[in-house]
């Protein structure tokens, strides 16, 4: 019996077991400039985007020819770059670009300020300007694939455009006043979406409507608000951004700010049925809106905080959201946080320091979680399930190393749990959430093993 390795519970392991990013801790290190160039500020990364194993980010470099726009690229998800210069001249030193989108691996569009859009059609060696059709800032930019694509801008004579032939001609849409109206008070429809065949999506700022349609902005419907106007403080949302899976999932992310401080907080929502009902919006304690989120096709999602260093997951489609401190390796002074997108194998980000801005990367790193499918341990337990204020381990081996961990991986407590005694710990001071109670294998000193699975720790 004791090579079953009796320090396991039965059948605790989901989330851990089934998903090798649920039990690793990520790793941040700044890949761009690096050390040879830690004194090079003359650099700022302004937006960023993976598909697959391919990254680039778009920003600016001056030198002694002048500001002009650069691109760096990176083919092996992030670890190392190559700068190209497309030789196109910037009109300014910052928030020139918004967005690069990778449609596929070969084509590539990025847009910013005064309506400039650029791009490649053969995976970025050689860039062209297009006529956006507008000199107002484009904020957000989806194509479906490469010929169909939408952008919307912050202007409210016609801030939506529309593209059929990969951006050669951009078309207004047409909107009634009352909806530009509702455009402009907002600030502007801040992120669209295509899905194809005349259909598309944009986002209102602040609360919404989402507005889509599905004839080529013929006919269109709206969403409802994304918080209902009955809960109490309601306006003290604002959802600037949102990702979409398929046509019906889609979550929201912005800011929240308690009562009347000027501290705010990061919110998200999620709809599943096309934006007709929003979940109630997960509100975080730490002070700092959400910045940017990955994609949304996968069960696990990231997003980052626009300070605070917090990095948010969640492992079940947007459902329930869990969050981490931030640990970069870095000489910078990192004061806010850009754009997030993931790569095959780590996380990728553009932060701001006092000087310039950095690309880093977050890799996850597995810290000796073993794991043992359909083991029956019978040697320790953990009470109560859920937690409140205080969680008891038990254990009859000899004096056994403890340690909780969050979703995330990251250690939240460790000690001993003494031979023929019940541990009782304070946990009052953890976040509500799902955690890890591990203990160190017999037969494997160093080796921890999960032996509880602990949900809503925490007040």
């Amino acid at each position: 019996m004791r090579n079953l390795c009796p320090k396991i519970l039965t059948a605790m392991l989901t989330f851990l077991m089934v998903s090798s990013g649920a039990r690793a801790q990520f790793l941040w290190k700044v890949v761009l400039p690096t050390e040879s160039s830690i004194h090079n500020f003359n650099r700022s990364y302004q937006a960023l985007s993976c598909f697959g194993d391919n990254c680039i980010v778009v920003g600016t470099m001056y030198d002694s020819i002048g500001l002009r726009v650069m691109f760096w690229r990176s083919g092996d998800g992030g670890d190392s770059w190559v700068m190209e210069d497309p030789h196109i001249a910037a009109q300014n030193l910052s928030g020139v670009f918004s967005q690069v989108e990778q449609i596929d691996s070969l084509n590539i569009v990025a847009i910013g300020y005064s309506g400039i859009m650029l791009r490649t059609f053969d995976g970025g060696k050689t860039w062209v300007q297009q006529n956006s059709n507008t000199t107002n800032t484009i904020v957000s930019v989806h194509f479906s694939d490469p010929a169909s694509g939408i952008f919307t801008c912050r202007n409210t004579d016609g801030p939506v455009f529309t593209t059929t032939d990969s951006g050669s001609h951009w078309n207004p849409v047409i909107f009634a006043d009352s909806i530009l109206t509702e455009i402009a008070l907002a600030g502007g429809a801040w992120q669209c979406h295509s899905f194809g065949n005349g259909r598309f999506s944009i986002l209102i700022s602040g609360l919404g409507p989402l507005f889509s349609t599905t004839d080529n902005w013929n006919t269109m419907k709206s969403s409802s608000l994304l918080v209902d106007s009955t809960i109490d403080q309601w306006k003290s949302y604002g959802f600037g951004d949102c990702r979409f899976r398929g046509t019906d999932t889609i979550i929201a992310f912005g800011s929240f700010r308690e009562g009347t401080n000027l501290i705010f907080h990061a919110a998200i929502t999620r709809s599943v049925d096309g934006g007709m009902h929003w979940d109630k919006p997960y509100k975080s304690l730490f002070a700092g809106g959400v910045a940017s989120m990955t994609d949304i096709d996968k069960d696990t999602i990231y997003a980052i905080t626009d300070n605070q260093r917090r990095l948010l997951m969640s492992a079940d489609a947007g459902s329930t959201w869990q969050e981490s401190i931030l640990q970069l390796d870095t000489l910078y002074s990192v004061n806010n946080y850009g754009q997030l997108s993931r790569s095959r194998n780590g996380l990728i980000a553009l932060m701001d320091s006092n000087t310039s801005t950095v690309i880093v990367k977050g890799r996850q790193s597995i810290s000796g979680i073993n794991s043992y499918s359909g083991t029956i341990g019978y040697n320790q337990r953990v009470y109560p399930n859920p937690a409140t204020t205080t969680l008891n381990i038990v254990s009859v081996e000899a004096s056994t190393p403890y340690k909780i961990i969050d979703v995330l991986g990251r250690t939240v407590m460790s000690g001993m749990v003494l031979d023929h005694n019940t541990l009782t710990l304070d946990i009052s001071g953890l976040p509500k959430g799902l955690y890890y109670v591990l203990v160190e294998r017999a037969d494997i000193p160093g080796d921890f093993v999960i032996v509880g699975k602990v949900a809503t720790i925490g007040k």
